[in-house]
Protein backbone atom coordinates (compact mmCIF):
# COMPACT_ATOMS: atom_id res chain seq x y z
CA UNK A 1 0.00 0.00 0.00
CA UNK A 2 2.80 2.57 1.39
CA UNK A 3 4.38 1.51 -2.59
CA UNK A 4 1.34 2.51 -4.20
CA UNK A 5 1.45 5.90 -2.21
CA UNK A 6 4.54 6.63 -3.40
CA UNK A 7 4.40 5.93 -6.93
CA UNK A 8 1.64 8.24 -7.13
CA UNK A 9 2.72 10.50 -5.79
CA UNK A 10 5.89 10.54 -7.83
CA UNK A 11 3.30 10.50 -10.91
CA UNK A 12 1.59 13.14 -9.44
CA UNK A 13 5.22 15.68 -8.94
CA UNK A 14 6.04 14.31 -12.60
CA UNK A 15 2.99 15.49 -14.29
CA UNK A 16 2.69 19.00 -12.17
CA UNK A 17 6.93 19.59 -13.19
CA UNK A 18 6.17 18.76 -16.64
CA UNK A 19 3.21 21.03 -16.78
CA UNK A 20 4.16 23.90 -14.68
CA UNK A 21 7.97 23.09 -14.94
CA UNK A 22 10.44 22.55 -11.63
CA UNK A 23 11.27 25.91 -10.50
CA UNK A 24 7.42 26.59 -10.41
CA UNK A 25 5.03 27.52 -7.05
CA UNK A 26 2.81 24.83 -7.86
CA UNK A 27 5.77 22.38 -7.77
CA UNK A 28 6.50 23.35 -4.79
CA UNK A 29 2.98 23.69 -3.70
CA UNK A 30 2.44 19.54 -5.20
CA UNK A 31 6.08 18.88 -2.73
CA UNK A 32 9.04 19.40 -4.95
CA UNK A 33 11.59 21.37 -4.17
CA UNK A 34 12.08 24.09 -6.31
CA UNK A 35 15.72 24.41 -8.17
CA UNK A 36 16.33 28.08 -7.33
CA UNK A 37 15.56 27.10 -4.02
CA UNK A 38 18.24 24.02 -4.01
CA UNK A 39 21.50 24.92 -2.40
CA UNK A 40 24.42 24.18 -4.70
CA UNK A 41 27.79 23.88 -2.70
CA UNK A 42 30.25 26.13 -3.83
CA UNK A 43 33.21 25.36 -5.88
CA UNK A 44 35.71 26.69 -2.92
CA UNK A 45 33.96 24.27 -0.35
CA UNK A 46 34.63 21.64 -3.08
CA UNK A 47 38.06 21.68 -3.39
CA UNK A 48 38.55 22.45 0.36
CA UNK A 49 36.60 19.31 0.63
CA UNK A 50 38.97 17.48 -1.55
CA UNK A 51 42.25 18.81 0.08
CA UNK A 52 40.97 17.55 3.75
CA UNK A 53 40.22 14.33 2.21
CA UNK A 54 44.14 14.00 0.59
CA UNK A 55 45.13 15.43 3.86
CA UNK A 56 43.13 12.76 6.15
CA UNK A 57 44.65 9.88 3.79
CA UNK A 58 48.44 11.20 4.02
CA UNK A 59 48.03 11.05 7.73
CA UNK A 60 46.47 7.44 7.65
CA UNK A 61 49.36 6.03 4.73
CA UNK A 62 52.03 7.62 7.12
CA UNK A 63 50.33 6.06 10.84
CA UNK A 64 50.70 2.83 8.89
CA UNK A 65 54.16 2.94 7.81
CA UNK A 66 54.99 4.21 11.10
CA UNK A 67 53.26 0.87 12.60
CA UNK A 68 54.97 -1.22 10.34
CA UNK A 69 58.59 -0.14 11.44
CA UNK A 70 58.99 2.00 7.86
CA UNK A 71 60.98 5.07 9.01
CA UNK A 72 61.78 7.56 6.30
CA UNK A 73 65.14 8.69 5.53
CA UNK A 74 66.91 11.94 6.87
CA UNK A 75 69.21 13.92 5.45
Amino acid sequence: MEKDLKQLSEKMLMVVAIKYGKDSAEYEIAGGIRNSDRVRKMRSSRLKNIAEKALVEEEFRSQNQERRGFRPATD
